[in-house]
């Protein structure tokens, strides 16, 4: 993966990638550098912002896992899965009316969202 940073360091999803790398690793820092590198070469992506607001999830960082959703609702109002994170946030943080109505919207946007009717059953 570095080797096509060699070649090509222009291009955000090879920042996304390698990002995903090092969330697998729980490399955090690297991880995070890896996200905000895409985001800066590309910042109408959401897909690294709802992977950054992950990567926050897990180390329980709930603040900046919520700032990095919402700026992905942001980018791509309709992105079912920036809707859906932040369902799964509020849920952890027993704020259930509004994971409820994040879930809902994450299947409004997409309704094969699977994650989504998983945990909104939950509330049904």
């Amino acid at each position: 993966m570095l080797k096509v940073l060699e070649i090509d360091s222009t291009r955000s999803w090879f920042y996304n990638n390698l990002a995903s790398v090092y969330f697998e690793q729980r490399r955090a820092k690297e991880c995070e550098w890896a996200y905000l590198k895409a985001i800066q070469l590309d910042s109408t992506n959401p897909a690294p912002f709802c992977n950054l607001g992950n990567l926050f999830l897990q180390l329980q960082n709930f603040e900046k896992s919520e700032y990095y959703y919402r700026k992905g609702i942001v980018v791509d109002s309709a992105g079912s899965l920036n809707h859906s994170g932040l369902g799964i946030l509020f849920m952890i943080m027993n704020r259930n009316q509004d994971a409820i109505f994040y879930l809902k919207n994450a299947l409004r946007f997409d309704s094969t969202n699977l994650s989504a009717w998983v945990l909104l059953g939950i509330f049904i």
